[in-house]
């Protein structure tokens, strides 16, 4: 089969329907399904990657970055400013000490492997958040908005690029600036935004989460399982005690605070992108580096299953299917609330 491209197509495809049908049938996120499809996948059936299914696979997520930064509204950005740049600047710097005092202190490790796993431990994944907002139509919601905005700020973007950079790794970031630099056209033309959307998800984002999950060999997790649910647990605590406060402060209700903290807590492309960076410039070994990933992989799962089990916010019928209105005029454009006409 490895010879053979159409074979290994179909069976990743085979795989991605798999991952579709199981999670139609328990109401999970397909992403999150696809990584632990493909983490069953690599460890038991062989499944491995090709030059051609990485290059999906970055295309992918490229495009699906891409797709969550032109979802963010121009005008919800400028309403959840403030809340967007603090949620989004405490969800990266408190994970961030946490997790590098932690690898240092606790775990002993080197200080430049520390400060490797602090930006492991920090990043959101928008790849992951974008997917669970069209699945759940919240993308379409102020709240879903707001969520999309505070994943990344600009700072930590410029930043995180310069690693991905010289890790030679996955090049999303340009992606999700020109997704919100361009975001006002596909606010007037849904109907590419949609056409794109299923593009990404019927073939191409199915390669990039099945891929991600064969980063995990089970022997290695078994060995580290101490360090890696420590890893995790830091992660998850640090986000809750950083985020959750400032939803509070910002008067979310209950339900979205959580749901907001917890899909903050979510980490994929740039903290496997960290521990690449640190695994090929010797920073970090092959045993710290299968510690990071999988830590990632699970903070990528555990919360997002918490948060659509539990705290999902409620949609309103048919805000996954809706039509767009008519694009803005002086004579439609709707006013904030008390504003006087």
């Amino acid at each position: 089969m490895e010879n053979n491209v159409w074979l290994m197509a179909s069976a990743w495809m085979a795989l991605a329907l798999v991952a579709s049908l199981v999670s139609i049938r328990v109401g999970i996120s397909v992403a999150l399904i696809e990584i632990l499809v493909g983490v069953l996948a690599g460890n038991f059936a062989g499944l491995h990657t090709s030059p051609w299914i990485d290059f999906l696979a970055t295309f992918g997520s490229g495009l699906l970055t891409f797709l969550a930064g032109a979802e963010i509204d121009p005008g919800a950005l400028e309403r959840h400013l403030k809340p967007a740049l603090a949620i989004g600047s405490v969800s990266f710097v408190v994970p961030f000490l946490a997790g590098t005092a932690f690898a240092y202190w606790v775990a002993h490790w080197t200080r430049d492997a520390s400060w490797i796993a602090g930006i492991a431990l920090s990043t959101t994944s928008v790849a992951v958040v974008y997917a669970v907002m069209i699945e759940t139509g919240l993308n379409r919601t102020e709240i879903g908005k707001l969520i999309l905005a505070a994943c990344f700020i600009f700072l930590v973007l410029f930043l995180l690029g310069g690693l991905a950079k010289l890790a030679q790794s996955e090049a999303v970031l340009p992606a999700y600036l020109v997704g919100l630099v361009i975001a006002g056209v596909f606010v007037r033309d849904r109907v590419l935004m949609e056409r794109m959307r299923a593009i990404a998800f019927t073939m191409l984002t199915p390669f990039y989460f099945l891929k991600a999950g064969l980063y995990v060999s089970l022997p290695a997790v078994a060995a580290g399982a101490l360090l890696i649910c420590a890893f995790l647990a830091i992660k998850l605590a640090a986000k809750l005690g950083g985020i959750w406060p400032l939803t509070r402060r910002f008067a979310f209700a209950p339900r979205e605070g959580a749901y907001t903290t917890l899909l903050m807590s979510t980490g994929l492309t740039f903290g496997t992108i960290s521990a690449l960076f640190g695994l090929t410039n010797h920073i970090i070994d092959q045993s710290q580096y299968t510690i990071l990933v999988t830590t990632v992989i699970a903070s990528a799962v555990v919360p997002t299953l918490i948060a659509q089990r539990y705290f999902a916010p409620i949609v309103p019928e048919g805000a996954a299917t809706q039509v767009d209105p008519a694009p803005a005029t002086a004579d439609n454009v709707p006013r904030p609330t008390g504003e006087a006409a």
